[in-house]
């Protein structure tokens, strides 16, 4: 007769330790995906902040060398139309033909973030 109150007993229980695990294992995944969240918004944050300073450097560049065309020309105007041509030539050549390998940069960085679990 034991055998049989026990049981109940031992179902109870393992419904209640069955129910801990799985609360904790969601409790876990959640808490995984919010790591993934994490690290890819610092990510593209950084990404934000290294190309918002390459910008700038590159228009400090442009200015200098714009200015110095102008000095070279005797020209308030000549240089930073000469500058902005270059740069307009630059990006049509990134354009057409980087494009694909700067997708494929930004898909291997995303699935290497993703296997690095």
């Amino acid at each position: 007769m034991n055998n049989m109150t026990a049981l109940p007993e031992k179902l109870g229980t393992l419904l209640e330790s069955s129910r801990d695990y799985l609360e904790s294992k969601m409790e876990l995944e959640i808490l995984k995906g919010t790591d993934k969240i994490a690290q890819g918004m610092s990510i593209f944050t950084s990404f934000l902040l290294g190309v918002g300073t390459a910008i700038i450097i590159i228009l400090l560049i442009s200015f200098g060398f714009a200015i110095m065309i102008n000095q070279a020309l005797g020209s308030l105007y000549a240089g930073y139309f000469i500058m902005s041509g270059v740069i307009v030539l630059l990006l049509i050549a990134i354009f057409t033909w980087g494009r694909k390998s700067i997708k494929k940069a930004v898909i291997n960085t995303i699935l290497k973030n993703i296997d690095n679990d």
